[in-house]
Parts: C-alpha cells; structure tokens; sequence
C-alpha cells in the first residue's frame, strides 16, 4: 500500500469523527497530531527532514481527499503541508528548514497571514511595515486568516518603512494578537480570523530569503495553495457526485431508477466527466512546478477546478432534490462550502486575468517576431 492508498484508509475511517469536527466547528488539534505520526504532514517534505519526500500531485491528491469529508481541513492541510512547507523548504535557511520536523510531526502548525483590507489578490497594496534595529520590528493587521488560533507560527509577508521592498517572516504566533473568529457561510470547522502585528520582535534568522524577495516568494507559495483549492474543490464534486450517483440508483419514479431517466444521466455522465478532467488540470500545473518550471497552469487549475466542481455540486443537488435542500443533507453543507474556492488564494477573476496577460505577452513577443503578421 503506497502513501497514497494508506491516507485514503484512514481519512475513511475517519469520516465520522471529521464530521463530528466540521459540526462542532473546530479542527482538533489530537488529528492534526495523528497525521503527523503517520508524517502525512510533510507529504512534499525531504525524508532528511522527516517528510514522505512525495511530489506536490501526490500532496494535491491528499488535500482532494481529505476534502472528500472535511472541506475546512482540506484548506487548513493545504496551507500547512503545501504552501508554509514549501517555501520554508524552497527558501529558508538551514536552521528555518530545521523548523520542518515539527512541522512534519504536527508539533507545530503553520498559517499563512498575508492578506490586508487593502491587500487581497494585490500583493502591492500590503500595508503591515518592518523596519530593522537590530532584529525586525513588525507592524501591521492580518484579515481572514484560515487555522490562527491553532498557529504556532505565521510565514507574513512585511513591506519596509521607505516602501520599496516586500520581505517575508517566520513569526511566533505568541508574539501577536489573533481576534475573534469569523462566522462563515461556510467551512464550519475552519477558524479563520485577523492576525495583529503590534511591534512584533522578529529575529533575523526568522527572515526567509533575502529582504525584497517578498513578492517572488509568496506568490510561488499561492502556486501551490492554489493547486491544493484546486484539488479541495474536486474533493467537495467527488463527494456530491458520490451522493448522487448512489441516491439516483435506488430512487425509482415512474417506474425506474432516476438515474436511467435521460436528463438525469446525462448529468451524472458530465459530473464524472468535469471531475476527471479537472484532476488531470490540477496534476499538469503540479508536475509543472515539480519539473521546476513556472507558468499559468495553476491559475488554469484553480478557476476550471473550483467553477466546474461548483457547476458539480449544483447539478447534484439538482438530482436530489427538495432533500438536498435540508439542513442535515451533506450537499447542503457542499454547496455552502464550495462557493469560497472560488474567492480565497487568488479570485477566480484574477487567475483569469493571470492567464490572459501571459497570453498577450507571449503573443505579442510573437507578433514581434514575425513583424507584426
């Protein structure tokens, strides 16, 4: 059984107590410690450092997974194991990388705390400032920060006083202020609040990277958070396909199952159709990042895979009817998770946005080149 297969084993036999945690709106901090001891936690870690060293669509396979019974966890485990993983392991410092044996263990827990009121999908606008004397001084507010009051440590992304440079900083959490949750739609377990820097002390061997290296590295860590909604959102259409395929077997209506009814399985035959499709989008921009190469694919993974598991979840609750529309119904929760796929790491908008701008660069470079034809 490889790790794959096991993590599957044991999220299914987990499902009850994942929801029991989506229901109570919290995420125990006992499971996060579970997956560690298995080292699920560091699924795209180096074995050096106590990881599976597995590649990110193995990670992005994990997160769809989870999300198949936990959505809220799906993000939390995304922005933990995928995006804090990664650019600790891509950028840090020999003696931040040391930081990733808690983090494989689940010793410790990594947010993301990046977003501003003015800050969302503009990096530019970030306001939260450092300035260095003698360590780094941090001043700021963080909003919508997904797992802060389980963090042990925030990766934040600081502008200098002159305005010039973006860094980015491994934090203590201790050392900040994390606010009142929010009450969601959605993403019932997931707590995610704002995140106050208030002359936050920062050593200098907490800087990742060089100062001014901010934008490259955040935004190579939303690649891979990116990649993980992805695979969340097909999580979430897996589930509601599942649903619907079993409930359209047994329920008989003019004297046969729905699911023979035309319509009825034209729609399951697109379901399965998008979900197939939209694994191999979120696999290609993985192995694209794997192969150390950059480009549009995981913008293209992101909008296809949250928009058409959305179109999933719809059609699902459309096969089941008046009873996908009650409270206990899992669609229900479905569908009030799956719309925030589409707005957090990067607006559906913006990765399109993302995608034409390559477009036109590439093709005017062409157009150039061929003086214009």
């Amino acid at each position: 059984m490889n790790s794959l297969e096991n993590f599957e084993a044991i999220m299914e036999s987990w499902d009850k107590q994942l929801l029991d945690f989506e229901k109570a709106g919290d995420i125990s901090r006992d499971l996060w410690k579970k997956l560690g001891d298995e080292k699920f936690l560091g699924v795209i870690v180096k074995k050096e450092y106590n990881g599976l060293d597995e590649s990110l669509e193995v990670f992005a396979d994990f997160v769809k997974v989870i999300s198949k019974y936990s959505p809220s966890f799906g993000l939390a485990f995304d922005i933990h194991a995928g995006l804090c993983a990664y650019i600790i392991q891509e950028y840090g410092s020999e003696n931040q990388k040391e930081l990733l044996f808690d983090l494989s263990t689940g010793n410790k827990i990594f947010a993301f705390a990046m977003t501003e009121e003015n800050a969302g999908s503009d990096i530019g606008g970030i306001q939260t400032t450092y300035e260095k004397n003698g360590k780094y001084i941090l001043n700021g507010k963080k909003i919508f920060i997904s797992n802060a009051h389980n963090a042990d440590y925030f990766i934040t992304v600081a502008r200098s006083l002159d305005k010039k440079d973006l860094s980015v900083f491994i934090v203590d959490s201790k050392k900040t202020r994390v606010s009142d949750r929010y009450h969601m739609m959605g993403m019932n377990a997931l707590y995610v609040a704002d995140v106050v820097f208030d002359h936050v002390e920062v050593s200098n061997n907490f800087l990742i990277g060089k100062e001014g290296d901010g934008a490259k590295i955040a935004l190579s860590g939303l690649d891979i958070a990116r990649i993980g909604v992805a695979a969340q959102a097909v999580g979430i259409a897996e589930a509601s396909f599942d649903y619907a395929m079993k409930y359209s077997l047994n329920r008989k209506q003019f004297g046969q199952a729905i699911a023979d009814i035309k319509p009825v399985s034209f729609y399951l035959a697109e379901m399965y159709s998008l979900i197939s499709v939209s694994k191999m989008a979120y696999a290609k921009a993985a192995n694209t990042i794997d192969n150390k190469e950059r480009s549009i694919n995981s913008s293209i993974a992101k909008w296809f895979c949250t928009e058409k598991s959305k179109e999933i979840v719809d059609k699902a609750m459309q096969i089941v009817g008046g009873r996908a529309y009650l409270r206990n119904n899992p669609l229900e929760r479905y569908m009030r998770d799956i719309k925030i796929t589409e707005i957090y790491e990067g607006t559906n908008e913006i990765q399109k946005l993302v995608i034409y701008n390559n477009l036109k660069k590439a093709y005017q470079k062409y157009l150039s080149l061929e003086g214009g034809k």
